[in-house]
């Protein structure tokens, strides 16, 4: 059990990492905050709702960066908010059984996408 929790911290560290990379890579004008901000998710209760907020402005940013770029993205919008629902359904009696692991699934795909879009924003 410990060892589950040690390696759910571990990934939540290096997804934090991920989010805070790329949200340094969007340029500044379109930045809506300093990446550093991500790792306000780690204070009890107010950082969760910070995580919820922050992936919303995350792929909004990268929406408008694009967009200035002349590509047409979404930025993943509606992963970001798709994430935010199963994480509110998360808390749920009933419903959360489901809901955890769709919110495993949506949570990497999220992290693998905004790291292909760091890539893609720094090059």
């Amino acid at each position: 059990m410990v060892a589950m929790l040690l390696g759910l911290l571990v990934a939540m560290i290096f997804h934090a990492l991920t989010l805070h990379r790329t949200m340094d890579a969007v340029s500044e004008i379109n930045r809506p905050c300093p990446g550093a901000l991500v790792w306000l998710t780690f204070f009890p209760l107010l950082g969760a709702l910070w995580y919820l907020a922050y992936i919303i402005l995350l792929s909004t940013a990268i929406q408008k960066d694009m967009a200035l770029r002349g590509v047409q993205d979404n930025g993943q919008l509606p992963l970001a908010i798709a994430l935010v629902v199963c994480w509110v359904l998360s808390l749920v009696p009933f419903i959360n059984a489901v809901s955890w692991m769709a919110l495993l699934v949506i949570w990497i795909i999220y992290w693998v996408k905004m790291a292909e879009y760091r890539r893609r924003l720094a090059g």
